[in-house]
């Protein structure tokens, strides 16, 4: 998935010592635009009767790719770490991911219910565990092939 616009790992008070400060309000925006797609995708794929968010994740990761949907993904749980609704797994999958602490920015926000984007982050995390997998059954392929 390199194909993608890289996430800007720094601070914005990093980007503008390292002159980069147009990277970081790239990022930042491409950032705040996948946290809104991840909450539209999250409202089209629930209806108030029954939800079936499995295949709303796939877009999602077509378009903006793991780092960044882990990154925003990352930034929500971290930024609402209080609440219950997100499972101890993805609090400390989140956890280990830096984010910058920004001042006068609360990163990026995604608008749905927050046991809604728990049950997406563990579509995204399966998801790339099975990217992963994937991967690596094609270099065992690969290296037998030899």
């Amino acid at each position: 998935m390199s194909d993608y616009k890289p996430v800007y790992h720094q601070s914005l008070e990093e980007a503008v010592r390292n002159d980069e400060r147009e990277l970081w309000w790239e990022s930042f925006y491409l950032n705040q635009d996948c946290a809104k797609d991840i909450g539209s995708a999250i409202s089209a794929a629930y209806d108030y009767k029954s939800y079936c968010l499995n295949d709303c994740s796939e877009p999602i990761l077509q378009k903006y790719g793991f780092d960044r949907v882990n990154y925003v993904l990352a930034s929500t749980i971290q930024n609402q770490s209080y609440d219950g609704r997100y499972s101890w797994e993805n609090k400390a999958w989140a956890r280990e991911m830096d984010l910058p602490k920004e001042e006068g920015f609360s990163q990026f926000h995604i608008d749905a219910h927050p046991g809604l984007i728990n049950i997406f982050t563990d579509l995204v995390r399966q998801a790339q565990n099975e990217s992963f997998i994937q991967c690596e059954d094609s270099e065992v392929i690969t290296m037998g092939g030899i």
